[in-house]
């Protein structure tokens, strides 16, 4: 015997708009999954994959738009489904009704019952105020994830690297800085981002972990409470946005001039022990990654699909722009002058984005954040740096 279901949720957006949250790739992924790759026609194929590792896939076989969704559904490990999704003009809003037909088992039924539940309330949240409620409850150490740290001949074990923390969340608090290598979460050795994602991913808000993480060659461990994010507000129009950010870049960099003030080309051309980098290397990154931050905002505003991440720590990145800004002045220089063209990308954002509301917000929350979190954690780099000169 199979299962089926209905379920309604009221959206106050139009029905344009939340048609479109459900066929463009990047919008989908920003409430629903963590990445969709989507051919919105009909007979078009979909691929959905959530980091806990549940995936699903199938095809359109109804795409009438803005009224009507009907596709197959397979998760691949039980036999493939119908769905269908249709959209309704209510007052002010639209009624979204999600039926399948055809589950397998009861199971797979309560499963899909309670993982639409739960999505449908995080579209009306992220559609009518910006908020990815999967962000807001999740529980967190505080960290930036960058990338895989793996065992080296020093005898590091392979972790996790971080590349800043929030402030405050546990992480900032119990001292960890960009540069540490997370080795474990509650005894559990981390192989993967995977393994801290799901560690900290299987407690609550509140709960305390261990943590260990290595330093210098050092193991350090600390006890921190996870916590949830707190997420800013964000201004509504584009303009004022764009008048936020340039009043962070220009704090960040009365900061940074502070750390250059008295340093010599030849010494910021010096490795140290404390840091792989030099300052010149520190500082070229910080030009390439707001080109990057230019690429991001294009893409996003444009509902394009991000690629798998901007590679601003390579040398490929780093040397061209070294190769044209010699000295210290002339980087500094390059750095306020693609802060500023970053200003301007921001102030320019089409009105059509702008009224996403939650994929507005959440540009505009890493726009600042990165403005001000990262540039501040390269700023503390070359203090290390210049204290061992």
């Amino acid at each position: 015997m199979t299962h089926e279901f209905t379920l309604t949720h009221t959206v106050n957006r139009p029905p344009d708009d939340v048609f479109y949250a459900f066929t463009n790739s990047p919008m989908l992924a920003e409430w629903w999954c963590d990445w969709a790759f989507l051919a919105p026609h009909r007979a078009g194929t979909y691929y959905m994959y959530w980091e806990s590792g549940f995936h699903a896939m199938g095809q359109y076989t109804a795409f009438e738009e803005p009224n009507r969704l009907a596709f197959t559904w397979s998760d691949g490990a039980s036999p493939a489904c119908r769905a269908e999704v249709s959209f309704s003009a209510t007052d002010g809003g639209t009624r979204v009704e999600v039926t399948y037909a055809d589950i397998d088992n009861e199971d797979q039924a309560e499963q899909l019952q309670t993982h639409w539940r739960d999505g449908l309330e995080n579209l009306a949240s992220w559609l009518e105020d910006g908020i990815d409620l999967r962000a807001a409850r999740r529980p967190m150490l505080g960290v930036f994830i960058g990338g895989l740290a793996h065992e080296d001949e020093h005898g590091t074990p392979q972790g996790v690297n971080i590349s800043g923390t929030l402030p405050g969340l546990s992480a900032a608090a119990a001292g960890l800085q960009a540069g540490d290598v997370l080795v474990e979460v509650d005894g559990t050795p981390l192989t993967s981002i995977e393994d801290l994602v799901g560690t900290v991913g299987s407690h609550s808000v509140g709960d305390s972990v261990s943590v260990a993480y290595m330093r210098d060659g050092t193991r350090h461990t600390a006890e921190m409470e996870l916590k949830a994010r707190q997420l800013a507000d964000i201004p509504r129009e584009a303009d004022r946005l764009a008048d936020q950010l340039a009043a962070v870049y220009a704090e960040v960099m009365a900061e940074l001039d502070g750390v250059l003030a008295g340093l010599t080309d030849e010494q910021a051309a010096t490795f140290t022990d404390v840091e792989e980098w030099n300052i010149r290397q520190i500082l070229g990154h910080l030009v390439a990654n707001e080109k990057d931050m230019q690429s991001l905002i294009s893409m996003r505003a444009g509902g394009l699909v991000e690629n798998s991440g901007y590679n601003n720590n390579s040398m490929i990145r780093i040397e061209p722009v070294l190769a044209f800004s010699p000295t210290v002045e002339a980087l500094r220089e390059r750095i306020a002058q693609t802060q500023a063209e970053t200003v301007i990308a921001v102030r320019n954002l089409p009105a059509q984005f702008v009224a996403r509301r939650g994929s507005y917000d959440r540009l505009g929350r890493d726009v600042l954040e990165e403005a001000d979190v990262h540039y501040r954690d390269h700023i503390a780099q070359i203090e290390r740096i210049k204290a061992a000169l």
